[in-house]
């Protein structure tokens, strides 16, 4: 089974509420099927995939314009990237805290901008915590990749956040090997250097003992007065299996939980049975890219949501809420489509 858009010519529609629009701004919603195999399930209210998605692993949320009531005595500031798989158990600890707030950034928007947008309605700031996943030398914000050059690329931008930051306040980063290396400890200075603020990074695996990883944060650029975030009962990595420019096979690994981040180039997203509780990051507008899950042998539910997200489980694994992706290919067991918003509008063909 592959799942793909299929192009209409432009022309102005009305819709329900008699408004005239562009039928291209809904190009990325008309989509087409092509049947591989004979044992394809349509659906437009599946019992099989209700209620599977209805927990999201991405949960967004419109940066808010608070009131100096809200602001008011917050000293240290949560960011979490959409990547990270069951957030609000890292969360959970400090929500009581009146002395911290935490943002969800909107994934496929400019990380750094959100965060700008943020800080603009702070002062004295002690801390930043950023929890992302992250690679020698960077680290993933809203779908885009923060490294070297993309600091100096966003040196404005960052200098920005020092008004909103007390003197001598820390930034910590928590993701897997950001400050390890010689390349990793000149990310953390020079994002140091123009946020004006001491940063601390790990050196290696961040997250869960069980699956070799810990919460200290081994480099900073100074010392570091604010207590890190650390939850015991959290089982996941926050790592990344990254793409590159090219087109490239990104395969998700059996048994355990990953974050799989694509580049530009047509990417392959590849599964097997038992691919575990996964998150795909995939930039908008990067090539022609593909969920394969023809390695898969249990019965699949794909969800494509009316936003154009996609949503794909065998009841024990998931990938939840991916964006920008243009072919899906289903399992050798039965799949099952649930298309909300719409779906009865689709066009499909079978060969």
């Amino acid at each position: 089974m592959r799942l793909f858009r299929r192009k209409k010519p432009k022309r102005y529609v009305r819709n329900k509420n008699g408004r005239l629009f562009n039928w291209a701004q809904r190009e990325k919603s008309d989509l087409a099927v092509e049947f591989l195999e004979p044992r394809l399930l349509l659906a437009s209210n599946n019992p099989t995939a209700e209620g599977a998605f209805s927990e999201s692993i991405y949960h967004h949320a419109n940066v808010p314009t608070l009131d100096d009531t809200a602001t008011e005595g917050v000293r240290e500031i949560v960011v979490v990237d959409p990547s990270v798989t069951e957030y609000q158990i890292l969360t959970d600890e400090i929500q009581s805290d009146s002395d911290t707030s935490i943002f969800m950034l909107e994934s496929n928007s400019d990380g750094i901008a959100q965060i700008s947008n943020i800080l603009k309605q702070y002062d004295e700031i002690e801390a930043i915590h950023i929890l992302s996943h992250g690679s020698i030398g960077s680290f993933h914000l809203a779908g885009s990749r923060i490294d070297q050059e993309a600091l100096l690329g966003s040196a404005t931008a960052l200098q920005s956040w020092g008004e909103s930051l007390k003197s001598g306040a820390d930034m910590l980063l928590y993701g897997c090997n950001v400050g390890a290396g010689i390349v990793g400890a000149e990310f953390v200075e020079t994002l140091s250097e123009l946020i004006g603020a001491d940063v601390a990074a790990s050196s290696d695996v961040t997250g869960s003992s069980d699956q070799g990883g810990n919460w200290v944060l081994e480099n900073s650029t100074g010392p570091i007065n604010t207590s890190p975030l650390s939850n015991l009962y959290y089982s996941y990595l926050l790592e990344a299996i990254e793409g590159t420019n090219d087109s490239d096979i990104l395969t998700s690994n059996a048994g355990e939980d990953d974050t799989l981040m694509g580049g530009a180039g047509d990417d392959r997203y590849v599964f097997g049975d038992n691919w575990g509780i996964d998150a795909v990051v995939e930039l908008e507008g990067e090539g022609e890219d593909t969920l394969d899950f023809s390695a898969v042998t249990t019965d699949l539910a794909f969800t494509i949501h009316a936003d154009g997200k996609v949503s794909v489980t065998d009841g024990a694994n998931l990938v939840s809420n991916v964006s920008n992706i243009e072919n899906l290919i289903g399992g050798s067991g039965n799949n099952t489509f649930e298309f909300e918003g719409g779906g009865a509008g689709r066009h499909y063909r079978r060969c």
